[in-house]
């Protein structure tokens, strides 16, 4: 599924969101097939003006 940016409709590359300790980072989502880390987090990154979007993986979770 394709996604685009809400600011400037460019499709979006899919990134993956890291955390370590106290600090996070998004980078580019790898396309190996073992290169994939799992989050809980779906990330996506717009190359043309920067803007990021953060999904959960699983909403259903927050619900009451």
């Amino acid at each position: 599924m394709e996604y685009y940016c809400s600011k400037c409709n460019t499709i979006m590359a899919d990134g993956i969101f890291n955390t370590y300790g106290s600090m996070f980072s998004i980078v580019k989502k790898p396309e190996k097939l073992f290169g994939n880390k799992k989050s809980a987090i779906d990330v996506h990154v717009c190359p043309n003006c920067g803007y990021i979007e953060l999904y959960a993986r699983e909403p259903e979770k927050f619900k009451e």
